[in-house]
């Protein structure tokens, strides 16, 4: 098991952050990493979600498995079969005051393949990048 993890403070209220996250049909519009998602964040849904893998959109094909508004949301997902390798992506937003967060993002990697899957400074590069993204948009939201 590999475990990748990214965090950042953003200045805005819990209730922004999470409108954000959880409005899949607009990552194209702000999200950098996953730039496409298909589906539903609603408990035991599913979801696709679109990234770039060795230059090229690569689709994970996810289900809800936890969600606490405005606090937590997250996916499982496998590739080939799950023995071989699966993941589970966890966004939590944590409010520091009512004005400011820390969003954590984490996904866990798991299966005989994953090491051969894993493009550690690839999936953190992306995370940062997402992590930036959406603090920009929710702070930006908040000052206009």
């Amino acid at each position: 098991m590999k475990t990748v993890k990214t965090e950042i403070d953003i200045h805005a209220p819990a209730e922004k952050v999470w409108d954000i996250l959880t409005d899949i049909e607009h990552y194209e519009d702000w999200n950098p990493f996953l730039f496409k998602a298909d589906g539903s964040t609603i408990f035991n849904e599913n979801i696709d979600v679109t990234y770039e893998r060795n230059g090229k959109p690569a689709t994970l094909h996810c289900k809800v498995c936890r969600k606490i508004i405005n606090r937590e949301l997250c996916w499982n997902y496998s590739v080939i079969m799950k023995p071989f390798f699966s993941g589970r992506h966890t966004y939590k937003i944590d409010p520091i005051d009512g004005e400011t967060v820390h969003f954590t993002q984490i996904e866990t990697f798991k299966g005989l393949f994953a090491p051969l899957f894993l493009k550690e400074e690839a999936v953190i590069e992306g995370f940062r990048a997402m992590d930036q993204a959406l603090k920009q948009r929710a702070e930006h939201s908040m000052a206009g």
